[in-house]
């Protein structure tokens, strides 16, 4: 399985995505990019990525899911595969 991290962040882009479909089973979109600038905005990027998922068959991982709120916003849009402090706190290394 492939997957393509941090879409629409630097060189993750929609071309390279659409350049690589035929090789790419998953997508990961990143909210965290968001939280400093405009969620709302963050959201309606992802709404984008999700119809392309949904389109070409791809698995969407979302991350930078950190409180309740977004998990059932997330939800509502369909989005069931996520990731972040929510769920797990990050080790240390």
């Amino acid at each position: 399985m492939i997957a393509v991290d941090d879409i629409g962040c630097g060189q993750n882009t929609l071309s390279l995505v659409f350049a690589n479909l035929a090789s790419v089973d998953c997508l990961k979109f990143s909210l965290l990019p968001f939280i400093q600038l405009d969620e709302e905005i963050g959201f309606s990027f992802l709404a984008c990525w999700l119809k392309v998922a949904q389109k070409y068959q791809l698995e969407l991982i979302v991350e930078g899911i950190e409180n309740r709120e977004k998990m059932v916003q997330l939800l509502e849009m369909g989005v069931h595969l996520q990731q972040g402090y929510l769920w797990s706190k990050g080790e240390r290394l």
